[in-house]
C-alpha cells in the first residue's frame, strides 16, 4: 500500500520528466513540503536517465557534459550563492546536460530575476504530502522508518507524511499531529527569524513591532530595508502560527528555535542571534 501511495503521488511529475529527460539539455524544479518523498524523486530522475548525477555542494563544474546537475536551494541571498546558481543555469544552453532545483519552499523561485523565472515554465513540478495512513513510525529508533500495520514492533504514532520520524519527541513535547517545529520554522523568512528572536529576549509590543525590528537589524544590511508593513505581516504569521501569543511572547521552546537556525539559516542570522541582547530593543 505504501509503495502503490509513493508511486501515486510521483506519477505525474515521472510522466513530465521523461519527456523532458529526452532532450539533450534543459533545468528544471521539483518542490515539495515532503523531504523523503523529494528524496523519492531525485531517485527516480537518477535511473531516467544516463547522465552521471552530480550534487552540487559549493564548486562550480567547469566539465559539465553528460551530467545531471542536483541543487538543494538554500535560504540565503549572498552574492557567492547567486553566482553559483546562475552559473549553473547557464550550462544547458551550451553544454549537454540537466540541472534540477530542489526545495521545501513553494517560494524558491524568488531566488532568481524575473528574466529566469521564465525558463521555468511548465518545468516545476510540486510533491504533494503522501497520504499514508496505516505508515506508522517505531518509538524506539532515531530514523525516519516506515512500518506495516502487521509489524511485530511497537507501532507507536500514526502520520500522513513519509518524514514520519524524525521529530517525533518535539511533536509529542507540542501535541502537533501532522509536522515538526522545523517544518513550521522552514515556513518562514529572516525578518519572522528577527521578530522570534525578539520576542524572546523581551516581547513585541504591537505599536511599536517596526521601531524594534529596526533596532535590532541596525547592523544587518541583508534584511534593514523592510518595509514597516511586511513587518507587521510576518509579526501576525507567527501569531496565527502559535509560534508566539497576542501579547508577543515567544512560547516554544527557544532551543529547538536555535537548533533550527543552526543548522538551516544564513550566516547573517546565525551571527544576529549570537549577538542578540534585550538590553538593545
Amino acid at each position: 500500500m505504501q509503495s502503490e501511495a509513493i508511486h501515486e503521488s510521483l506519477a505525474p511529475a515521472v510522466d513530465n520528466l521523461k519527456s523532458i529527460l529526452k532532450n539533450e539539455s534543459g533545468q528544471f524544479m521539483i518542490l515539495g513540503p515532503d523531504k523523503a518523498l523529494l528524496q523519492h524523486l531525485v531517485c527516480k530522475i537518477r535511473k531516467m536517465t544516463k547522465y552521471k548525477p552530480v550534487q552540487v555542494v559549493n564548486s562550480k563544474d567547469e566539465n559539465p557534459n553528460d551530467k545531471i546537475f542536483f541543487i538543494y536551494l538554500k535560504n540565503t541571498n549572498s552574492l557567492a550563492y547567486q553566482s553559483l546558481l546562475y552559473h549553473y543555469l547557464e550550462l544547458p544552453e551550451t553544454f549537454r546536460c540537466f540541472v534540477c532545483f530542489v526545495s521545501r519552499s513553494a517560494l524558491s523561485l524568488n531566488f532568481f530575476e524575473k528574466r529566469v523565472r521564465s525558463r521555468f515554465k511548465n518545468r516545476i513540478f510540486f510533491l504533494p504530502y503522501v497520504d499514508l495512513p496505516e505508515a506508522c513510525s517505531e518509538v524506539n529508533t532515531g530514523k525516519s522508518k516506515l512500518a506495516t500495520p502487521d509489524s511485530s514492533q511497537n507501532p507507536g504514532l500514526l502520520f500522513k507524511s513519509l518524514e514520519n520520524r524524525e521529530n517525533l519527541m518535539k511533536m509529542e513535547r507540542y501535541n502537533f499531529e501532522r509536522f515538526s517545529l522545523a517544518f513550521l520554522f522552514d515556513l518562514f523568512e529572516p525578518i519572522h527569524f528577527v521578530l522570534i528572536m525578539i520576542s524572546h529576549h523581551k516581547r513585541i509590543i504591537l505599536n511599536r513591532c517596526y521601531d524594534q525590528y529596526k533596532m535590532a537589524v541596525d547592523n544587518v544590511p541583508e534584511i534593514k530595508k523592510v518595509d514597516a508593513n511586511r513587518v507587521l505581516y510576518c509579526y501576525y504569521d507567527l501569531i496565527d502560527a502559535g509560534v508566539i501569543n497576542t501579547k508577543g511572547a515567544f512560547i516554544l521552546d527557544y532551543q529547538e528555535f536555535q537548533d533550527f537556525i543552526n543548522n538551516n539559516a544564513p550566516q547573517y542570522i546565525k551571527r544576529l542571534m549570537k549577538s542578540f541582547k534585550h538590553t538593545s530593543l
